[in-house]
């Protein structure tokens, strides 16, 4: 797994992080919310996952961003949580850099 962390308890990565959780869990991820519009194929039993798509050539609506931020809020409440976008390189980063809301 080569997700990132940025906080005790967010990570952020790509596609590929959310699915190896599958194999698995280094970190002990609760959940995953995923920014692509790509959905997960494999996931993990108990781990919980969320998505909210992103297009990669729309700006970031403030619904959208409040609704991330919302879900970040109350899932890193009680675990650990992955934010993925499709690579890692483009959605994840932003919102994991805007921890300093949660």
């Amino acid at each position: 797994m080569s997700a990132t962390q940025v906080w005790e308890r967010l990570f952020i990565g790509g596609i590929g992080d959310a699915e190896a959780l599958a194999e698995s869990n280094p970190f002990g991820i609760t959940t995953v919310v995923t920014l692509c519009e790509e959905e997960v194929q494999k996931r993990a039993a108990g781990v919980n996952y969320l998505h909210i798509p992103l297009r990669e050539d729309w700006s970031l609506p403030i619904g959208k961003f409040d609704e991330i931020i919302d879900s970040l809020w109350e899932n890193i409440r009680w675990g650990k949580v992955l934010v993925h976008s499709f690579d890692g390189a483009d959605r994840a980063p932003i919102v994991g850099q805007s921890r300093g809301c949660i």
